[in-house]
């Protein structure tokens, strides 16, 4: 029974044609339902590869990420609308018969023995396969391997994973560098700058020389003020250097006592 189809991606605000979108690889390890909800959310629609050139565009950019190594799958946005899956790991070579669409409303491809009709597809020699029940169980929701997978005619072909696997997935965008719209002419009228006036050049002015009176002044008296003698100031008394000698009276001499034993 195939998965009921989710509605077909009317992503807001992406507003360019469909033939303007760009293929972009989304650095997000998450499951298949979240980028189904993620690539509306930044405005671009789950990834399609409606032929050969997106196919080449969609390998540049998962070599640009992850080389010859790193994840070994990349989603896109894909899933079966008819054909029953075979039981795990009993698939018939060539991959089962079933019918897939891409849920941005591009259109349809097939698989298995139906793949040629419908549109561009690229699956591997055995793919889809259903070749394990984990992660959600395969064999609905498909993608492109990487330069990591094993052999090598398998890199970059598509094949089935269990959607709850978490990888990156290929968004389509609306191109991210549409032109600036133009400014509109600028009407206002210019504002005359004002001229300003010349300055003069600085002149310096050479000051008189300060006079200082050695004259005292004049004091002034109020009118009614008692009128006071000037004060002189003291006359020093000259002092003779020469000593003063003062005559000293002589001392007499000792009286001499005489004993009257002798």
């Amino acid at each position: 029974m195939a998965p009921t189809p989710p509605e077909t991606q009317t992503s807001s605000p992406t507003v360019c044609p469909s033939e303007e979108r760009e293929l972009i690889l989304f650095p997000a390890k998450q499951n298949w339902t979240w980028h189904y909800d993620n690539a509306i959310a930044v405005g671009c629609f789950f990834g399609s590869i409606n032929n050969a050139e997106e196919q080449l565009t969609a390998e540049r950019l998962i070599v640009a990420e992850f080389g010859a190594s790193g994840s070994d799958f990349v989603w896109f946005g894909a899933l079966r609308i008819d054909g029953e899956k075979p039981p795990v790991g009993q698939s018939p070579p060539g991959g089962f018969n079933s019918t897939w669409s891409w849920v941005d409303g591009s259109g349809m491809f097939g698989a298995g023995p139906s793949q040629n009709s419908g549109g561009y597809q690229n699956w591997t020699e055995n793919e889809p396969n259903n070749n394990s029940d984990e992660f959600g169980g395969w064999g609905s929701y498909a993608g492109i391997n990487t330069a990591a997978v094993s052999p090598l005619t398998d890199v970059f072909g598509w094949g089935d994973m269990g959607p709850g696997m978490k990888w990156y997935a290929l968004y389509k965008c609306c191109p991210t560098d549409e032109p600036a719209p133009t400014p509109p002419p600028d009407t206002t009228e210019d504002t005359p700058v004002p001229t300003a006036a010349p300055i003069p050049p600085e002149t310096y002015d050479t000051p008189a020389p300060t006079v200082v009176s050695l004259i005292p002044p004049t004091p002034t008296v109020s009118p009614g003020a008692p009128i006071l003698a000037p004060t002189t100031a003291p006359v020093p008394v000259p002092v003779d250097p020469t000593p003063t000698m003062v005559p000293v009276a002589p001392v007499p001499a000792p009286t001499v006592l005489r004993s009257h034993l002798t």
